[in-house]
């Protein structure tokens, strides 16, 4: 089964957007266990060979950075710094975005991209971050954390989770207030925001005021219904879940982790939290699930379901000729942000 992983066609078919719309989220993960596959996605990977993974892979890698030529012009903003971030024997590369007109100490969020867990880079989210920045106010530090295959769970998370205690130790030399911190992510990026605030919280690190998520993985590798009524149509299919099951949680005893899964994580005591979620996607119930568990957990949590919209739409706003909803689903980040910074 070839994979459907032509991003820039795939965003050209947008069409006009409904008004975000919130409700009760349909669909259940809550019960199911994490590890346990549903029949059809156990059948994609165990079709799926290695050197194929790798492959498509490769050829997903590619596709998302020349997706960069359709995501419109990039904003000016301030100052754009790369960074080093040293961890143990290695530096993780990123880069801080200054918005134009932001007093000294700015608040920041850290940003993870998405792409699976095994593709996107800081190019691939270098328009969305810039007109993140100058939305929010706040100075965005985006994250190259270390990708699947080459480096599966818990690499990547460790790298983000690195980042965050770097950037707050840091503060002064950054030019940041490091009691105004943020994540955010969209896609595997915001799953890893939902496992660097657990991890922030058990190893008794910063904690940010809140986590903005796009349309983000939470229910591991389990079944929902958004999941089973697309798995054949959007651009999240079952094979590109196959492959990120092969390639960042490989091992089983990896694909419940509280860390992946987060569906099935600990909610008590985490930021406030605002998911964006997209009508037309296979993860739109399992986001919308997890500001659900965490409004039970009495976590202040809110979900934004955009009507008619395709998975990735946000990053996509500055296409020429995307509809509003890109653009405003950027901006109910951006004052989600806004408020907690505010300490609102």
């Amino acid at each position: 089964m070839p994979v459907r992983a032509g991003v820039p066609t795939l965003i050209l078919m947008f069409v006009a957007c409904a008004p975000a719309r919130i409700s009760a989220p349909t669909g259940s993960a809550l019960e199911a266990d994490p590890r346990a596959m549903p029949a059809w996605l156990e059948r994609e990977v165990a079709a799926l060979s290695p050197e194929q993974m790798r492959r498509e892979v490769e050829a997903i890698r590619k596709e998302y950075r020349d997706s960069v030529q359709v995501q419109g012009p990039a904003d000016p903003v301030a100052e754009v710094v790369e960074l080093k971030i040293p961890a143990d024997q290695r530096t993780i590369p990123a880069r801080l975005y200054v918005p134009a007109a932001a007093a000294r100490p700015r608040p920041l969020v850290v940003y993870f991209h998405g792409g699976g867990f095994f593709s996107g880079d800081l190019e691939t989210h270098d328009v969305m971050l810039r007109k993140l920045a100058n939305s929010s106010g706040a100075a965005v530090l985006s994250v190259g954390y270390r990708l699947a295959p080459e480096h599966p769970f818990p690499a990547g998370l460790e790298d983000c989770y690195a980042s965050v205690v770097w950037a707050a130790a840091n503060a002064r030399s950054l030019g940041i207030d490091p009691a105004r911190l943020a994540t955010s992510g969209d896609s595997a990026g915001a799953n890893l925001s939902t496992a660097v605030v657990q991890l922030l919280r058990d190893r008794a690190g910063p904690r940010p005021r809140a986590q903005v998520l796009f349309y983000p993985v939470t229910a591991g590798l389990s079944d929902t219904a958004s999941r089973e009524q697309y798995r054949g149509t959007a651009l999240i299919n079952a094979h590109y879940m196959a492959l990120t099951a092969r390639a960042y949680v490989p091992r089983p005893e990896d694909q419940g982790s509280p860390l992946f899964a987060t569906l099935r994580s600990d909610p008590t005591d985490l930021p406030p939290t605002l998911v964006v979620s997209a009508e037309i996607d296979t993860l739109r119930d399992e986001g919308e699930q997890y500001a659900e568990m965490l409004k039970r957990a009495g976590v202040k949590a809110q979900w934004i379901r955009f009507g008619d919209a395709p998975h990735g739409f946000t990053q996509y706003l500055g296409q020429p000729g995307a509809p509003a909803a890109g653009r405003l689903s950027l901006e109910a980040g951006a004052e989600a942000l806004r408020t907690a910074f505010a300490g609102r």
